[in-house]
């Protein structure tokens, strides 16, 4: 809508692509689009990690408070829904290495 394109029209969403340093930063991004207030235009879009994967930044906010078990983690190479927070420690601890 924003942009003039015919192909857009007043029930479109903004696609964001949020980066995050890691699970903290996450949550505090999550949080403040939450907050926005912005009804329309409707904000989406994904939180994108430092090693390249991404989830959408409203299953981020419903897995931290529990109230889903799985989260939908996508990469380059594929999509993976998980169950747990593995991936996040996994990640962490080649940042750290990389430090």
């Amino acid at each position: 809508l924003l942009t003039g394109l015919v192909y857009l029209h007043p029930e479109s969403d903004i696609d964001l692509l949020v980066r995050v340093p890691d699970a903290g930063g996450a949550d505090r991004a999550a949080s403040a689009l939450a907050r926005c207030g912005i009804d329309q235009p409707r904000l989406d879009g994904e939180l994108l990690f430092a090693d390249g994967s991404a989830v959408s930044w409203r299953e981020w906010r419903r897995w931290r408070h529990g109230d889903t078990n799985d989260l939908l983690v996508k990469r380059r190479t594929g999509a993976t829904l998980t169950h747990d927070d593995c991936w996040l420690h996994a990640m962490t601890n080649v940042a750290e290495g990389s430090a």
